[in-house]
């Protein structure tokens, strides 16, 4: 599986034209996990605050492990926070704490950047399909005219393709993902020799 995937990503790489390529895989399938470990040429990890998914980066830490005594070119970029409430900075603290524990002395840190939980934006984007800066946009669009929109609601005259926005401001959200894109990238540049290719 492992050499179909590295051979597939390879070729899409040279036909694109694709400097980086991003997988986003859940923890659940063990066996695309592992190829995917032996494949990429980076791994950022996401975690929520909670006791069960910090478990879940010690789990993931220990498949890493593994996949690098196997060979694998595979280097860990760091752990990201997510789904944090940004006002909760005690909290926010002992979980980054609790993350560089895990980290140990791997030399690599947990990003700075959290990303925020915002479950109307959430709700919106996956509904429109559309990224946090979109959303934004739509956002902006929508003040002028919610009023309106809340009145067709509630009499059910709002016409097709006119569906209520339940964020009221994203920017926040949107201002997470740049802020963590751009520590990303920075840390890619700093790994040249890694850089490009499969993350």
């Amino acid at each position: 599986m492992a050499g179909n995937l590295s051979a597939a990503l390879a070729k899409l790489q040279v036909e694109g034209g694709y400097d980086l390529i991003l997988i986003d895989s859940g923890p659940g399938d063990a066996p695309l996990l592992d190829a995917l470990l032996a494949t990429a040429s980076h791994l950022l990890v996401p975690t929520k605050d909670d006791d069960a998914s910090l478990s879940g980066v010690e789990l993931l830490a220990a498949r890493y492990q593994r996949a690098r005594a196997n060979g694998a070119a595979i280097q860990l970029l760091g752990v990201v926070l997510f789904d944090a409430n940004p006002r909760a900075t005690v909290r926010n603290r002992d979980v980054f704490e609790s993350i560089e524990e895990i980290l140990g002395d791997s030399g690599v840190q947990a990003f700075r950047t959290f990303i925020r939980s915002d479950k109307a934006s959430a709700v919106d984007m996956r509904n429109r399909h559309v990224t946090p800066a979109e959303l934004v946009e739509l956002a902006e669009a929508n003040k002028l005219t919610r009023i309106e929109v809340l009145r067709q609601t509630i009499s059910g005259q709002l016409p097709p393709g006119k569906e209520r926005l339940w964020s009221r401001d994203p920017s926040g959200l949107a201002s997470d993902y740049l802020n963590l894109t751009r520590e990303v990238l920075t840390r890619l540049a700093e790994a040249p020799a890694l850089s490009g290719g499969v993350a």
